[in-house]
């Protein structure tokens, strides 16, 4: 009788773990996604002469673009995370 209900809980909080790293990884890359159409639009809305600039060259911008997103989304996961448990 004991073993079924520690089993039950075992379970239970099994598939609560899972349903929240779930929410938290959807919930992540929709932050991310809409930081880098964010950033993009900002991109857009430049003068010409800010893109010759050498700091803003194609290169840069598309790196910035994939990496400064998801470092946003790394760091805020693992404080809600840190945080709902």
């Amino acid at each position: 009788m004991v073993m079924e209900s520690e089993f039950i809980i075992f379970f239970e909080y099994l598939c609560l773990f899972c349903l929240q790293g779930y929410c938290f990884g959807y919930s992540g890359e929709h932050l991310t996604a809409r930081l880098r159409r964010l950033a993009f639009k900002a991109m857009l809305r430049q003068d010409i002469s800010w893109f010759d600039d050498h700091k803003n060259t194609t290169g840069a911008l598309t790196t910035r673009l994939a990496t400064d997103a998801s470092q946003v989304q790394g760091v805020g996961n693992s404080h809600l995370r840190t945080v709902t448990q």
